[in-house]
């Protein structure tokens, strides 16, 4: 075969694909210039609209909740609202009186347990589909949905996230606000020298006096100590000593060999002295001492008469004032020898501001 041959041929052939392409971009829709390049897209209406979803209705709700728990659903006294109880769960679903809106709520913890922790839980809000709400002196999960938009799978999600806030209740906070505090207990407790075991055994003696909370009747008692422990145990090694020095006491007026005594403390030392103190600093907060007067020395001794202000370190961060006065005596170099504060109160006096309500 020739090449001119070969190329006629050719020609022949790329013609009639030509053809052949020309017809089948007719068949689609495909538009070409006169050159035969594709000039514009313009496909036949040939898909296929999608259908629209179906709004659920009240009916596909009841199904829906049956189909998860079963008998556990009874209707409520009042109009559209249901109740799902179970040994774990207890929980509500509630319509508008126009059947628009569902409210699908969990009970958590009466709210005194929650009230400590408001501000985290006000920002955990922001964070999930299901979300805190305060009615009747209880702490709620809630979910809140257009009834028309609502799909099963949805709201069946939104009941298995309640049942976790249910589960886990107020500890993700509690445990927050926990290590907060025991990395300024362990500061505390290393300046003083003291222990894993013995700084355990000081919180569990503030439990036993109430400063940190009624064991008995509180709701927290029990979880807190130990909470304690498995963060004391977690957080010792990490926390390193503090500096011993204080801002505002005026060590230097005191003897080397000073002794002291309160109602909670006797030791001699103003090294102790100096680390009760920066144990104090770090155990409560917002510490206020208002003196009202000093005495004319009698001899060696003054006193002193003060009002000691303090939030105790307990969750519901309760405001405590105690009166009291302070006998200071001089020894002849002109040193504090000697430092006695007395309580104008007593311990069950204290008790009772813990529990007061604010």
């Amino acid at each position: 075969m020739t090449a001119d041959t070969w190329s006629l041929l050719s020609l022949i052939s790329a013609f009639c694909c030509r053809v052949l392409s020309q017809q089948h971009l007719a068949q689609t829709g495909l538009k070409t210039d006169s050159s035969g390049t594709i000039a514009t897209l313009s496909f036949y209406k040939t898909t296929t609209e999608p259908t629209p979803k179906r709004s659920m209705t009240l009916q596909d709700l009841i199904d829906a909740l049956k189909a998860r728990f079963g008998d556990s659903v009874s209707k409520m006294d009042t109009p559209d609202a249901w109740q799902i109880e179970t040994p774990e769960l207890r929980l509500l679903a509630l319509l508008t009186d126009e059947q628009t809106q569902l409210r699908v709520l969990v009970p958590i913890v009466p709210m005194a347990e929650a009230q400590p922790f408001l501000k985290e839980i006000l920002e955990a809000n922001f964070e999930q589909t299901v979300h805190y709400a305060s009615y009747e002196n209880t702490l709620w999960g809630v979910f809140h949905h257009r009834l028309a938009t609502l799909e099963t799978e949805e709201l069946l999600s939104a009941i298995d996230q309640l049942y976790t806030l249910k589960q886990t209740g107020i500890d993700p906070f509690f445990n927050t606000l926990i290590e907060t505090r025991v990395r300024q207990i362990i500061q505390a407790a290393k300046l003083q020298g003291q222990s894993l075991q013995s700084t355990m055994q000081t919180i569990s003696r503030f439990y036993a006096e109430g400063m940190m909370g009624d064991m008995e009747n509180s709701g927290y008692g029990d979880r807190a100590l130990e909470a304690w422990q498995r963060q004391l145990e977690r957080l010792w090694p990490e926390v390193g000593v503090p500096p011993e020095e204080s801002s505002e006491q005026s060590y230097h007026l005191y003897a080397e060999t000073v002794y002291f005594k309160d109602p909670m403390n006797e030791f001699r030392g103003v090294k102790q002295y100096r680390r009760m103190i920066g144990f104090i600093e770090q155990w409560f907060q917002d510490i206020e001492l208002e003196l009202h007067n000093i005495e004319p020395p009698s001899g060696n001794t003054f006193i002193t008469r003060w009002t000691l202000h303090f939030t105790a370190p307990a969750p519901w961060q309760p405001r405590i004032s105690i009166p009291g006065r302070s006998e200071l005596q001089v020894n002849k170099d002109g040193f504090i020898c000697s430092h006695i504060d007395y309580w104008n109160c007593s311990r069950w006096d204290v008790l009772k501001q813990l529990f007061k309500q604010p």
